[in-house]
């Protein structure tokens, strides 16, 4: 019972790991997944209008340089 119970747990263990390896190497996509979360979330504050903080979020170059 014991050895059905360690290789059903193993055997999902190695299924998850190879399901998280694979979404982990999907790539994301700023212009369709982030840049529209951006804008509703935090365009008003960090937009190419207004720059709270020196922080502007409307191009992923100016995400990288900071504020």
């Amino acid at each position: 019972m014991a050895s059905r119970r360690t290789s059903w747990l193993l055997a999902s263990a190695m299924l998850y790991s190879i399901c998280a390896e694979v979404r982990a190497a999907e790539s994301v996509d700023f212009a369709h997944q982030v840049k529209p979360l951006l804008a509703q979330q935090c365009f008003a504050c960090h937009g190419p209008l207004k720059q709270e903080s020196n922080l502007r979020l409307d191009a992923g170059t100016l995400i990288l340089a900071g504020g």
